[in-house]
């Protein structure tokens, strides 16, 4: 196989994953995860580039916001969110093209597939820390990219940082960059909400872990562990960057049943994999790695198979509305706020390349969860929650007519919503519900 026929083939495969999984994540969690950014959208709608410019979300830079927040304001479509998280995470594979071994890792980790496509800032964690070590050896670019993960993620810019412990000048340049974000950065350090993370249940988490990424990766670490010594500096980033994530998890500040930050280790284990797999364990490394892309491939595509599964509750509120109306979507969330195993074949009856603008029927902060994150589609207000909340009645007395799908619900929240409104009307295996005010 020429080098040519080569590297497209594993970019087609790096990209035919994550489309598999853009389509999968357009879900209640992106609608979600969308609106955090809320307040900068607002600052920047408001021309306050001052606020835009220091407004952290959580342990999270302006960085991301402000990309995210320009798409709300220019051009709202929930596809264009996906594909730039796809993008982002594509072109963390296409940089090592030529290390076909590492891009193959990179391409197909179940890590990276995982996050590959969520609507916030960890696809851009991931390319960064890939360009972090692919140019490792260059000041000016490891100066840039640190600067863009100054703004982007702590961890991702520790990392930078540890890579460019030896280039003086590229320190110098991401610190004059991380300097406006110095007064955001201790409001998180001094805020009691920074560390209100459960603490480590090593078992619980470990059987989390397999169950979420296969045990597969316990022999991509053989090859790791192979290749160390051959990778030295290589090493020890890993070493500092993985004892300060289990710190942080530690102290509560990140949490131990989200596994994004591992983002930061996969790059660097492709590389010491590709350092430890030498004569006809490439091979086998090879077959590793195409296995892994079947399997996460395959339970994609099953999931992609079930978003048109029957008549459900949306359809009946989408048909029997007006613009103007209203459509309230209420499920339960997944396991967890990092549950990666969902679709929703409720939401993709919603299509996602359309536009959709925030909507805000009524006052209150947008990135407030409670409620509900409106947007309008084809000139309704869709709102999506995850619990039955009193902000539910400011919502019904905004419209005129609103239209509630409670679906995959449970008996508690099905008894709940019939216990304050009265008996809903079964639609499939959902149930509506429908409220006109004057």
């Amino acid at each position: 196989m020429s080098p040519t026929v080569r590297t497209t083939a594993l970019l087609l495969l790096a990209a035919s994953l994550r489309l598999l999984r853009g389509v999968v994540r357009w879900d209640e969690v992106a609608w979600q995860y969308a609106a955090y950014p809320g307040a900068t959208v607002r600052a920047l709608g408001e021309g306050d580039l001052v606020a835009a410019l220091t407004t952290w979300v959580g342990l999270h830079p302006p960085g991301w916001q402000l990309i995210h927040a320009a798409q709300e304001i220019w051009l709202p479509v929930p596809a264009l969110f996906l594909a730039t998280s796809v993008l982002f995470s594509l072109a963390a594979v296409w940089i090592w093209r030529d290390r076909p071994l590492v891009a193959l890792v990179l391409a197909t980790s179940p890590v990276q597939l995982a996050y590959a496509a969520e609507v916030n800032d960890y696809p851009l964690v991931a390319l960064l820390i890939a360009a972090a070590f692919r140019w490792r050896d260059d000041w000016k670019v490891l100066a840039g990219i640190g600067a863009v993960a100054c703004w982007t993620h702590p961890l991702a810019a520790v990392v930078v940082g540890l890579l460019a412990l030896r280039q003086a000048r590229a320190l110098g340049v991401m610190a004059l960059a991380a300097l406006p974000l110095l007064p955001g950065a201790y409001g998180v350090l001094t805020s009691g909400d920074t560390y209100g993370q459960p603490e480590l249940l090593f078992g619980q988490s470990a059987a989390d872990v397999i169950a979420r990424f296969g045990g597969l990766g316990l022999v991509l670490l053989g090859f790791a562990i192979a290749g160390a010594r051959r990778e030295k500096p290589v090493t020890v980033v890993l070493i500092i960057s993985g004892s300060l994530y289990l710190m942080l998890v530690s102290f509560g500040i990140a949490a131990p049943h989200q596994f994004m930050y591992w983002l930061l280790f996969t790059c660097p284990l492709a590389l010491l994999a590709d350092a430890g797999a030498q004569g006809r364990w490439r091979g086998a490394l090879v077959a590793l790695c195409l296995l892994q892309a079947a399997w996460f491939g395959a339970f994609d595509s099953l999931r992609i198979a079930a978003l048109s599964d029957g008549d459900r509750g949306v359809d009946v509120a989408l048909e029997t509305t007006s613009p103007g109306d209203a459509i309230y979507l209420l499920a339960p969330p997944g396991t967890n706020d990092d549950d990666k195993s969902k679709s929703s074949a409720v939401l993709w009856r919603l299509a996602p390349w359309q536009r959709m603008p925030m909507a805000s029927p009524y006052a209150f902060s947008y990135e407030d969860h409670r409620h509900g994150q409106p947007r309008l589609v084809d000139e309704r207000t869709v709102y999506v929650n995850d619990a039955l909340r009193p902000e539910l009645d400011e919502a019904i007395a905004a419209h005129s007519q609103l239209v509630l799908v409670v679906y995959e619900a449970n008996a508690t929240l099905l008894l709940d919503v019939t216990e304050r409104y009265g008996a809903g009307e079964s639609v499939g295996v959902d149930t509506v519900w429908r409220f006109e005010s004057e």
